[in-house]
């Protein structure tokens, strides 16, 4: 596993893996200005988080074809539908997380699917399709003082 990023929680997480034999698993590598080559290198993304306003990250991932796995916190479930481009998980639920995770690595139709899909929700929320979509509710506004 890979811990991109810090966070208040990373010294304690590191402290109990290390109590439990689990620090050979995982790697702190801190703030990353790649972020592209990360994930490009990865299999999923978790966002395993308690609270959340609307996570980037996920975008991120999502636009590198990459399946999520996120609890379902703030606006995560508002980036991606649980079932298509990943799975949302009730936050703490760790077994949910690693069997959802299980699920989409053990199936490469699944995953195919998931990742096919995130690539086309990520699509959505780019800056173009904002723009569009901005353009849209001009026109509409520009239409109805016409009238």
């Amino acid at each position: 596993f890979r811990w991109i990023g810090g966070g208040a929680m990373r010294t304690r997480i590191a402290e109990e893996l290390a109590r439990d034999g689990l620090d050979d698993r995982i790697v702190f590598e801190g703030e990353r200005g790649d972020v592209e080559r990360v994930l490009a290198e990865a299999d999923l993304l978790w966002l395993t988080s308690d609270w959340e306003g609307l996570p980037n990250v996920v975008l991120e991932a999502m636009a590198s074809g990459l399946p999520v796995i996120a609890t379902d916190v703030g606006g995560t479930s508002e980036l991606f539908r649980s079932g298509l481009e990943g799975r949302l998980v009730e936050p703490g639920d760790a077994a949910a997380i690693a069997a959802r995770s299980l699920s989409l690595l053990g199936s490469s139709d699944l995953y195919a699917a998931s990742s096919r899909a995130a690539l086309a929700s990520a699509a959505e929320f780019s800056a173009t399709a904002m723009v569009a979509k901005m353009e849209a509710v001009y026109d509409e506004v520009r239409e109805g003082a016409r009238r």
